[in-house]
């Protein structure tokens, strides 16, 4: 008497899900909104919000599918988002800079500050100090040469 065979159980045959075709938009948080077509010919993807009116488009091959484009928009928002954020965090460094005062040279000394006083502003003249400097200026006069005219009226005036 032999065995008898046994009839092997067959493995549950899985369904691939289809992926979807339509995503959350990143921008206005709306369900189902992001459509995805493909140009398969012009090998581009292009993902359009119907609610933002948002837009991208990416380069696609021959094994494709929608979510690859909507994943490629996730990553490029993601990594203009951190561009913004490190221009920002330097804008900022700068800010602080500014703030703290003077930067150290390369010797590890921090540059001196000006020592001329500040420029002080004249005021106005009085009345009194006006009269004072037409008499000095009067006493300070050079001696002028005199002309011969002039000396011949002295030269005159003593005979």
């Amino acid at each position: 008497m032999g065995k008898r065979k046994s009839s092997k159980k067959l493995a549950p045959k899985f369904r691939a899900q289809p992926l979807d075709k339509s995503f959350r938009c990143l921008l206005c948080q709306a369900t189902g909104t992001c459509a995805v077509t493909m140009d398969r010919q012009k090998l581009v993807g292009t993902l359009k919000c119907t609610d933002c009116h948002a837009k991208y488009a990416t380069s696609i091959n021959h094994l494709s599918e929608p979510i690859d484009v909507f994943s490629d928009w996730i990553d490029e928002a993601d990594r203009l988002a951190k561009r913004a954020a490190s221009k920002a965090a330097a804008r900022q460094a700068d800010r602080d800079e500014h703030l703290d005062g003077p930067e150290e040279d390369q010797d590890g000394l921090t540059p001196e500050p000006d020592s001329r006083p500040p420029p002080q502003r004249k005021l106005p003249k009085t009345a009194d100090e006006y009269d004072e400097e037409d008499d000095d200026e009067e006493a300070d006069l050079p001696d002028i040469p005199q002309t011969k005219r002039q000396r011949v009226e002295d030269s005159d005036e003593d005979e």
